[in-house]
């Protein structure tokens, strides 16, 4: 009996420790009752003037938060936080601040920081010098301009600058060696200029939600492109002329833009998995479109001009294409060719109100073994 019970608390000790090694914790008290096994601290929006000391005790904290926390005394807490030589992630989001103290060049192993929801009008100098850092996001912000300098962020490979007052494209991100990803939707950037040639190394651009209305020629430059997306900009079927150059593109998003049509051009693009072309004034599609074999996921939703029955007798000969989207297409009825689609496993079909359920049920029975998703 002693036996079973011995074994039985050990069991319990060991999904005890588990668990504990999975949660999140919320406050110092409970991380402390087993520092060693903590990983994450969320201390966001507790009203500190100074970070509590006994954080120094977690030495295998690996993330914090501490945002909201406005009256925080920053110079102090990475004081604190430099003594944790685990750290890898900081948040320090809507904190109302403008700068960032020289302190936080204590925390050397820091590879993620989040500056979301503040002030910052410009990039902190402190933080251009973190040399390990990997990831920063400055997402709503009101930063304009960046004015790098060759030595800022040597190990960066994403940067986010959504929602901030960029009105040109910021090309100096060429400065930073080991940068591959760009996320600056949401500003209100009309230009894209011809220096963005220099981004030779980027893989990932998202711009969408901005005011661009072409791209230079030069951005054929950008041979390691592989994820474009710009919808919701002001595009035509001219200005996007030289993505099709683009050999390596994967994923190339164009939806919510002013193009009339697609250019035979786009049969160029072998490489690419998936294309969105939704929200267009379109009422055909090229018959190259039928050269993408290996596109996995199409957009097609809110194309209520576009010539369905030829449109399926192009992309039937996808032979690794496995979801549409189809929503909005304001028709009654389904064209029959619909049913040529056999090898799409999913269909995105919300919004079509116009279908009876009668129609959806003829809909479902065209190809039975897809997933076609009204709702």
């Amino acid at each position: 009996m002693k036996l079973l019970l011995l074994l039985l608390l050990t069991l319990s000790l060991k999904v005890s420790g588990q668990s504990n090694k999975e949660e999140k914790f919320d406050t110092i008290e409970a991380a402390l009752v087993l520092p060693a096994s903590v990983k994450s601290l969320d201390l966001s929006d507790k009203g500190l003037k100074g970070l509590p000391t006994e954080v120094e005790q977690l030495s295998n904290l690996a993330e914090i938060d501490i945002s909201s926390n406005p009256t925080l005394d920053l110079v102090q807490a990475f004081e604190v936080l430099g003594k944790l030589k685990n750290l890898k992630t900081l948040w320090l989001t809507d904190s109302k601040i403008s700068d960032v103290p020289v302190q936080i060049a204590a925390l050397k192993g820091l590879e993620e920081l989040w500056l979301d929801d503040n002030n910052f009008s410009v990039v902190p100098n402190s933080v251009r010098l973190l040399k390990n850092l990997k990831y920063v996001s400055f997402f709503n912000n009101n930063i304009s301009k960046l004015n790098l300098r060759k030595g800022d962020f040597p190990n960066l490979n994403q940067i986010n600058l959504c929602y901030n007052k960029f009105n040109i494209f910021p090309t100096e991100l060429s400065m930073l060696p080991q940068l591959k990803r760009i996320v600056i939707w949401g500003d209100s950037m009309t230009i894209v200029p011809k220096s963005i040639k220099k981004l030779r190394n980027i893989e990932e651009i998202n711009m969408e939600i901005n005011y661009v209305s072409s791209f230079p020629k030069s951005i054929s430059k950008l041979k390691h492109l592989k994820n474009l997306t710009a919808q919701q900009n002001n595009l035509t079927e001219q200005s996007i002329m030289p993505l099709y150059k683009l050999k390596n593109l994967q994923t190339l998003g164009l939806s919510n833009n002013c193009i009339l049509h697609v250019k035979p051009q786009i049969g160029e693009l072998k490489q690419l998995i998936n294309l969105d072309l939704s929200s267009n004034p379109l009422t055909d599609l090229p018959v190259e479109l039928g050269k993408l074999k290996s596109l996995q996921q199409l957009g097609l939703t809110d194309l209520p001009a576009l010539n369905w029955d030829s449109t399926f007798n192009i992309i039937e000969g996808l032979p690794n294409l496995r979801r549409v989207g189809m929503a909005f297409m304001k028709r009654s009825k389904m064209p029959n060719s619909f049913a040529r689609l056999r090898q799409v496993e999913i269909f995105w079909m919300n919004g079509n109100y116009s279908f009876d359920k009668d129609e959806q049920e003829r809909i479902k029975r065209m190809l039975p073994d897809a997933d076609i998703n009204f709702k």
